[in-house]
């Protein structure tokens, strides 16, 4: 068997699933997708395939900033 590479992608190319942004933001799965679909301001998700979705850490991190700032993204 081969090992995979285990390298860490750079900050701003880090993402995560759903799930694990659900996590970062204290918020559930539903309540993620529920912002996407009513916030603006809130991060895109970027499909990568038809079964998987993942969100940028970085635009989660400054749309975090920017909520608790009160300055739109």
């Amino acid at each position: 068997m081969r090992k995979r590479d285990r390298t860490i992608p750079p900050l701003g190319l880090l993402m995560v699933d759903v799930k694990e942004a659900a996590a970062m933001l204290s918020i559930g799965e539903s309540t993620v997708w529920k912002k996407v679909k009513e916030d603006p301001s809130f991060p895109r998700p970027v499909r990568l395939s038809p079964k998987c979705t993942r969100f940028k850490v970085d635009d989660i991190r400054k749309w975090v900033k920017s909520v608790g700032t009160g300055v739109s993204a």
